[in-house]
């Protein structure tokens, strides 16, 4: 059994896509969600080999709060501090992100090849801000970085400069993105939950380019 780890899960396809894979492949696998409150977390991801799981996925808001619990980390799940993917190992619990080559492979599908070195921003600094940073940093962009909450976008700065050397990046708080900054840039990642479905809605002067 493998699942999803998150708050809320309700809306993911994950169970449906990878329980679809499973059968096709003709694995004795089965695919669930999670839903976990924050203050349960820690008590979940123990509790993943206790219940015989392989391993689980994680989802907002939780990629950055499993990483206390976990025995092992990868370097991208390290340098991002956010993990999407748990490995169960007998007791040993691994955790790793994909996200960051998950967004260096979808902006080389959409783009015809990525990005490298061209200017790129990322709306947000969770989990999935930081993989899309970390991406785009490991690919010479110069990175503007914007949240809500303008202390984690300069965390996340410092954490993209530490871990890839030579990398420029710099940020922003939300009340100074302007359609000016926004055009400067090659490629746009909104990596917040705006857009989804009760989740408002994405800023207007990104609503063209996200």
């Amino acid at each position: 059994m493998i699942g999803i780890l998150g708050d809320p899960v309700s809306h993911s396809l994950s169970p449906r896509l990878h329980n679809a894979a499973f059968a096709a492949l003709g694995l004795d696998y089965v695919y669930v969600p999670l839903p976990v409150r924050a203050a349960e977390v820690g008590a979940a991801v123990r509790g993943l080999a206790a219940l015989g799981l392989r391993g689980a996925n994680v989802t907002i808001p939780h990629k950055g709060a499993v990483l206390p619990f976990l025995d092992e980390l990868s370097e991208e799940a390290r340098l991002c501090a956010a993990v999407n993917t748990i490995v169960v190992d007998d007791d040993d619990l691994r955790g790793y992100n994909t996200d960051v080559e998950g967004v260096r492979a979808a902006l080389a599908a959409a783009a015809g090849a990525a990005p490298e070195g061209e200017p790129a921003l990322v709306f947000g600094a969770g989990g999935a801000g930081r993989a899309a940073a970390l991406a785009l940093a490991r690919l010479g962009c110069p990175l503007t970085l914007v949240n809500r909450t303008p202390a984690a976008a300069e965390r996340l700065a410092a954490l993209i400069t530490a871990g890839v050397p030579g990398s420029t990046c710099s940020w922003l708080p939300l009340s100074a993105l302007t359609e000016e900054v926004v055009g400067r840039q090659r490629t746009v990642v909104n990596a917040t939950s705006l857009g989804m479905a009760g989740k408002g809605k994405v800023p207007s002067v990104l609503a063209d380019k996200v």
